[in-house]
C-alpha cells in the first residue's frame, strides 16, 4: 500500500473511531477525510449560481447548512471529493434565528458526524476548525485548524462561541470539533476586517443544530424559503462571495442588503472594500464616505476607525 494510502487510512480511523486529534495532526491536509461534508452551490430559476457554501451530514439523508446559503434560491447540489453533483431535494427544518437550516439530500452519504455536548464548553477551551479546500470545483482536501474560545456571548438571546484565532481563509456551514472529534458547533457569519483578509468564524453552539434535526418536517422546495430573505441574508452570503473572491458577485448582494436597508453602514463598507478589489476606486470611496457618515451617526468608533483607515490606504 502507498504512503498515501496509509495516510488516508489512519486519518479516516481517526475520524471515525472517536480518536482524539493529536497535535501534531494540526494542519495535515487529507483528500477526501470527510467524507460528510459537502460542498454547496445553488442556483436561480435559470440554473444561475447565486450562492455557496457548505454542509455536512447529520444522517444518510439529511445536511445542516446556513439559511443564508439556500435563502430565496430555486435549486442546489452538493459535492465532495469527485466530480458528481447530487441534487437537494428540499428543506425540512429552518431555524432563522440561528441561521441554520435542514435539507434533504437527493443521494445519500452512508457517514455521518457525531455530536458532543455544547453547553460543556467553556472560554478559552481548544477547539478544531475543520477548513476544506476546493480546487476545480470539488473538495480536494481539508486540514484542521486548532483554536480557542475567546467569548461566549449572546446573540439575539442565541449563544455564540467567539474564536480568538484569526485565520486566512474560512467558510459558513462547517462543523467544529472538540478533542474527541465530534462536533460542537457550526460556523456562521465572520468577524474580523475583510480588507486584510482575516477572519474570525462565529459558531452556532451544536445544541441548536441537534433541536433542528428534531423539528425536521415534509420536504419543503427551496423556492418557499424566499419568505426568510433578508438584509441580513445578503450580507452574510456578500460575505461568503467576498473570501471566495468573487468581488463582482459580492456587489450584487450588498446592494440588495442596501436595497433592504439603506442605513446599513456595513454593506456600504464591504461594497466599497470590493470595488477597491477591483480597481474601482471613486466609486470605492463613495461607499467609504457614506459608510463613514452612518458610523459616525450611531457613535461605533470601532467601525469608524475601520473605514478612516481604508481611506486613508486610497490616498
Amino acid at each position: 500500500m502507498k504512503i498515501r494510502n496509509l495516510y488516508t487510512f489512519f486519518t479516516i480511523i481517526f475520524i471515525f473511531c472517536g480518536c482524539s486529534i493529536p497535535e501534531n495532526y494540526v494542519g495535515s491536509r487529507t483528500k477526501k477525510a470527510f467524507p460528510e461534508i459537502v460542498n454547496l452551490t445553488m442556483t436561480d430559476v435559470t440554473g444561475k449560481p447565486i450562492s455557496y457554501g457548505w454542509g455536512f451530514f447529520v444522517s444518510p439523508i439529511y445536511i445542516v447548512t446556513n439559511l443564508h446559503v439556500v435563502a430565496w434560491t430555486s435549486a442546489g447540489f452538493t459535492s465532495n471529493g469527485t466530480s458528481d453533483q447530487n441534487p437537494i431535494k428540499g428543506i425540512v427544518a429552518i431555524d432563522q434565528e440561528n441561521d441554520l437550516v435542514l435539507l434533504k439530500s437527493g443521494i445519500p452519504c452512508f457517514e455521518s458526524v457525531r455530536f458532543g455536548d455544547s453547553n460543556k464548553l467553556q472560554q478559552d477551551d481548544r477547539v478544531y476548525m475543520v477548513d476544506c479546500h476546493l480546487w476545480g470545483g470539488q473538495v480536494r482536501n481539508v486540514s484542521y485548524k486548532a483554536a480557542n474560545i475567546g467569548a461566549i456571548n449572546k446573540h439575539k438571546n442565541k449563544k455564540r462561541f467567539l474564536i480568538n484565532n484569526e485565520i486566512s481563509s474560512f467558510s459558513c456551514g462547517l462543523p467544529v470539533l472538540n478533542s474527541r472529534r465530534k462536533v460542537i458547533g457550526v460556523t456562521s457569519t465572520e468577524l474580523g476586517d475583510l480588507q486584510y483578509m482575516q477572519y474570525r468564524p462565529i459558531v452556532i453552539p451544536s445544541e441548536y443544530v441537534k433541536a433542528l434535526i428534531r423539528a425536521k418536517g415534509p420536504v419543503m422546495p427551496l423556492a418557499e424559503s424566499k419568505d426568510y430573505v433578508s438584509a441580513e441574508t445578503y450580507f452574510k452570503r456578500g460575505n461568503t462571495k467576498f473570501i471566495r473572491k468573487l468581488f463582482a458577485e459580492a456587489i450584487l448582494d450588498y446592494d440588495k442588503v442596501i436595497r433592504f436597508n439603506s442605513k446599513y453602514g456595513q454593506a456600504y463598507f464591504n461594497r466599497g472594500l470590493s470595488k477597491r478589489n477591483l480597481g474601482k476606486k471613486a466609486e470605492a470611496k463613495q461607499d467609504f464616505e457614506t459608510a463613514l457618515k452612518l458610523a459616525a451617526q450611531t457613535g461605533d468608533v470601532y467601525f469608524l476607525t475601520k473605514i478612516e483607515d481604508a481611506l486613508h490606504q486610497m490616498k
